[in-house]
């Protein structure tokens, strides 16, 4: 996980090639795969997947490594996990997007508009 957040791709090559498990979890949840992405680091994210990183997989929040992506505004490794784990982004994340969405918004919004505005901010990011 430390060779992911800090964009170590040597390291994280060696910890791979020792036989770490890709998809082990921190305290949070976070896979290296959500770390790479929080961090926009796309080439350390294709590491990850060519070993097998299951981008889908879900943190104790319930936020996967697309929803980190999306929210720190990495377009570019957005459209690398669309494309090389097959992830369908309306289905995937739209929900997930909700409560984040929500919480940009007036308290008094409806549920609709909260929708509404994660999937116009999914259509950007992906656009």
């Amino acid at each position: 996980l430390l060779a992911a957040m800090q964009n170590d791709i040597h390291q994280l090559g060696v910890v791979i090639n020792g036989g770490a498990c890709v998809d082990d979890t921190d305290d949070r949840g976070m896979t290296a795969l959500m770390h790479a992405c929080h961090g926009g680091f796309q080439a350390t994210a294709e590491v990850l997947l060519r070993h097998g990183a299951d981008a889908a997989k879900l943190d104790n929040q319930g936020l996967s490594a697309l929803c980190y992506t999306c929210r720190e505004g990495h377009i570019d490794l957005a459209l690398l996990l669309l494309e090389r784990a097959g992830i369908e982004p309306f289905e995937h994340e739209l929900h997930r997007m909700l409560p984040w969405v929500a919480s940009l918004l007036p308290a008094d919004h409806d549920e609709g508009r909260c929708k509404g505005a994660a999937a116009m901010l999914l259509e950007l990011a992906l656009a």
